[in-house]
């Protein structure tokens, strides 16, 4: 008897998408008809957090199974050893095609750390101490318009960025490599689609934002709240009230944000069952980290709140994932390289 192929995997990664602004986990204003209709077709984990609710933190962790603390990648300019192997070498080494199409934070001179192929890197790609360079991704909105503080809440409102811009790029670069990948023939593919969406700048195209402006909610903010929590909101300054139509603003835009990242992935899932990949293809959607949206006064991630580390995770397997389950248990990012290893057979990380 043959031993069954081995699946394709993709795994799809946004950036700063909580749990709760997703159709498939209860969250009753949100559009999000493609991401609802993969959680149906396989499973959706309700327990699934993040390393850490920063970028780079959870993002290398998420590649090579440690901690953060093991990592030593602390925060967004920290730089994961190319010493330290990744998921993606072991999957190369176990005759997988890895490639990486978009977003991934690395920082540093490595920006594969195992991945074979890069068909679409990222603008951020700068070695070590270089600061990024003036570009046209920032003429329009400044680069704080992309942080957690008080001017990324209050720029909040319609028009195009370059994350969008990027993400469009990103799903065309996708559809492209699955395209080309249609033949049974050669390797399996594990592939990750690196989105930059629904992470702020709160700036969102207007027919979306028009559409979720009077329908989101404002969430109560607690008048007494722990020393950390206060402190993080002063430096932040976030700890004077924001007025009610910029927190309005500001949460319609993330809402929106969320709608076009779904249409994004719609294509790329349109574009597997086009080319009868989606049979015999594992697909994840997770993120980095989750976006707190205004809850406990606090926007963007940094906080230990359930609203940032809190994360999306969907998986779909025609055959071996039984449609429309859930699961309670808890997991992690850390776990996915792990999992992907013992589905490849390999030896462990």
């Amino acid at each position: 008897m043959s031993t069954p192929a081995p699946p394709n995997i993709l795994i799809i990664m946004s950036d700063q998408h909580s749990r709760f602004q997703l159709g498939c986990y209860g969250d009753p204003i949100v559009r999000t008809p493609n991401l609802d209709r993969l959680a149906q077709q396989g499973m959706c984990f309700d327990s699934a957090y993040c390393p850490s609710p920063l970028c780079v933190p959870s993002r290398m962790s998420f590649m090579t199974g440690r901690t953060p603390s093991h990592n030593r990648t602390w925060d967004n300019a920290h730089v994961l050893s190319s010493a330290i192997p990744t998921w993606a070498h072991v999957m190369t080494v176990a005759g997988y095609e890895t490639s990486l199409i978009g977003r991934m934070h690395f920082v540093g001179d490595d920006h594969r750390h195992g991945f074979e192929n890069r068909p679409l890197g990222e603008s951020s790609a700068t070695p070590p101490g270089v600061s990024i360079p003036a570009s046209k991704a920032w003429t329009r909105y400044s680069s704080e318009s992309a942080s957690q503080s008080r001017l990324s809440v209050e720029i909040a409102g319609t028009g195009t960025t370059y994350y969008q811009w990027f993400d469009t790029h990103v799903m065309d670069a996708t559809c492209q490599y699955l395209r080309a990948h249609a033949s049974t023939a050669g390797r399996p593919f594990a592939a990750v689609a690196g989105f930059l969406l629904p992470h702020n700048p709160y700036i969102a195209p207007k027919n979306l934002f028009d559409y979720y402006y009077d329908r989101v909610t404002l969430p109560e903010v607690e008048t007494v709240q722990p020393p950390a929590v206060t402190r993080l909101r002063e430096t932040r300054g976030l700890l004077e009230p924001l007025a009610e139509k910029t927190i309005r603003a500001a949460r319609a835009a993330s809402y929106a944000l969320c709608e076009l990242l779904d249409m994004n992935v719609g294509r790329i899932l349109q574009t597997l069952e086009e080319t009868g990949l989606d049979q015999r293809t594992l697909v994840i959607y997770l993120s980095d980290h989750g976006e707190m949206a205004g809850h406990h006064g606090l926007w963007a991630k940094g906080a230990f709140y359930e609203q940032a580390v809190g994360i999306p995770f969907i998986a779909r397997q025609p055959g071996t994932i039984a449609p429309g389950t859930r699961s309670a248990a808890i997991c992690n990012l850390m776990d996915i390289g792990p999992t992907l290893i013992d589905l490849a057979a390999a030896p462990p990380l």
